[in-house]
């Protein structure tokens, strides 16, 4: 990644990065960081938590959908908390990914 794509994913990160877990936030990094390398503008509506997955609103077409796509997905296994192995789960209704040490 050239120090130009850096700028934006640390300036993006400090946008967005606190709109969810920290346990999260590497897997931000991660398709952000990818994202930006593949000409993405970095135009995003929403960064939330909902029914337990992480939900990312971008602007643009493919390949830059499939990529945030691909970070919802992976939130299902990593705990919102803290960013180790986690799994969905639904307590009282509410859906949160979280380890057992965070389910606590």
């Amino acid at each position: 990644m050239n120090t130009n794509d850096a700028t934006k994913v640390y300036a993006w990160l400090d946008q967005w990065g606190d709109a969810v877990g920290p346990g999260w936030r590497k897997i931000l990094q991660a398709a952000v960081e990818n994202m930006f390398m593949n000409g993405w503008d970095g135009s995003t509506a929403q960064v939330k938590e909902k029914f337990g997955m992480l939900r990312f609103y971008i602007g643009g077409m493919s390949p830059h959908c499939d990529m945030a796509e691909a970070a919802e997905f992976a939130s299902q296994f990593i705990c919102e908390q803290c960013g180790e192995a986690g799994r969905l789960r639904c307590k009282r209704g509410w859906w949160k990914t979280v380890c057992t040490k965070c389910e606590r």
